[in-house]
């Protein structure tokens, strides 16, 4: 502090000096000497703050003792550090730093050409582009202009988004779940008397179950059934009559099936002399 406390008094007799000995006609070469001071005096002043700050700091953390010193910990949360599995059985990714390969059309255009079990004569005669460049552009040795795509398109019949986007390669995942007759997971309400299957898998997309229908008039339900997803329901056994709220209620027997968007309201009753048996898959 001592010293820019010295250095500011130096520039200060300068500078009136400066005003003393120069004339009108060097009023730019003044203007010019200023603005190099303040420019100068900005600098000190930024680096004098800077090196009290870290003075203060350092001075205040050695004040402190060393087992407060040795027990300080990290501001971030646990969250910020690990992120947390909504979902014990599944792992999250956290994406990797592979680089996205790039597209070969010429292989891609080959593939369709193999799929569509064509020869290069005949693909050259549906598209109307010569054998020579058909094989070129299968071995990347050039590249088709829009024209030749479109011609591409035309003679093969695809779209031109096809011959960008690689085939979907299906991987299994070796899931499978058995569930004997009458061994599923009893699940009774005042309405159904329901049997859950494949109880063993979890995070299922759709959840199968058998009902026994035990509701026999409309007024057994409080209101509508409905919920999210889509529903499709087999006759097993028996006749029901399926209520919803957007049609007229129908009779399914043995065999009869129907498919419905759940939220809309449902509900169903047996109308045979025995409780209907009736097998629900309910897809999320």
């Amino acid at each position: 502090m001592v010293i820019f406390v010295y250095y500011m008094a130096i520039i200060s007799e300068c500078l009136v000096k400066s005003f003393q000995k120069e004339t009108s006609f060097q009023n730019r070469d003044i203007h010019h000497k200023i603005d190099w001071v303040i420019l100068f005096l900005i600098v000190m002043m930024v680096n004098n703050e800077k090196g009290s700050v870290m003075t203060v700091s350092h001075q205040a953390e050695s004040d402190l003792p060393q087992d407060i010193l040795k027990t300080k910990v990290s501001t971030k949360s646990p969250a910020q550090d690990t992120p947390q599995d909504v979902y014990p059985s599944m792992t999250i990714s956290h994406g990797t730093d592979d680089k996205i390969a790039p597209i070969k059309l010429g292989q891609r255009l080959k593939e369709i050409r193999k799929t569509l079990g064509l020869t290069l004569e005949e693909a050259s005669q549906k598209t109307g582009l010569a054998r020579s460049t058909l094989s070129k552009i299968e071995n990347e040795q050039i590249s088709p202009t829009f024209q030749a795509m479109q011609k591409l398109t035309s003679g093969l019949q695809i779209d031109i988004p096809q011959l960008f986007s690689a085939p979907k390669q299906l991987t299994a995942t070796g899931r499978r779940d058995i569930t004997r007759n009458e061994e599923g997971k009893a699940h009774p309400t005042s309405t159904y008397e329901h049997e859950l299957l494949a109880t063993q898998l979890t995070n299922k997309k759709m959840m199968p179950f058998k009902s026994l229908v035990r509701a026999r008039s409309f007024d057994d339900y409080s209101g509508w059934i409905r919920h999210d997803g889509e529903e499709f329901l087999l006759v097993i056994s028996g006749e029901i009559t399926f209520f919803s709220e957007f049609y007229e209620p129908i009779n399914l027997t043995q065999g009869d099936s129907v498919y419905y968007d759940a939220n809309m309201g449902h509900m169903l009753i047996s109308v045979s002399e025995q409780d209907a048996l009736i097998l629900w898959v309910t897809a999320s």
